[in-house]
């Protein structure tokens, strides 16, 4: 049986942090490890990461963030 599972996360406070200091790498890497390991909990392969959503965005801290979504881990 296929399915087809998609999972979401959020940061909260650890995003806050990290604007004070000016350093994202972390929470990129904890974003993406966090919805996979979600996803292969219940069996899944993941496939792809492609939805980010936040509530004001900053152009600045939205590269920031997409480089370390799209480098290599």
């Amino acid at each position: 049986m296929t399915r087809c599972l998609s999972h979401q996360q959020m940061v909260g406070t650890k995003l806050l942090i990290a604007i004070e200091n000016d350093f994202y790498d972390h929470i990129g890497i904890y974003l993406v490890a966090m919805c996979v390991n979600d996803l292969i909990v219940q069996g899944a392969e993941p496939l792809y990461f492609d939805y980010f959503a936040t509530g004001q965005l900053s152009n600045s801290i939205a590269k920031k963030l997409l480089k370390v979504f799209l480098t290599d881990v």
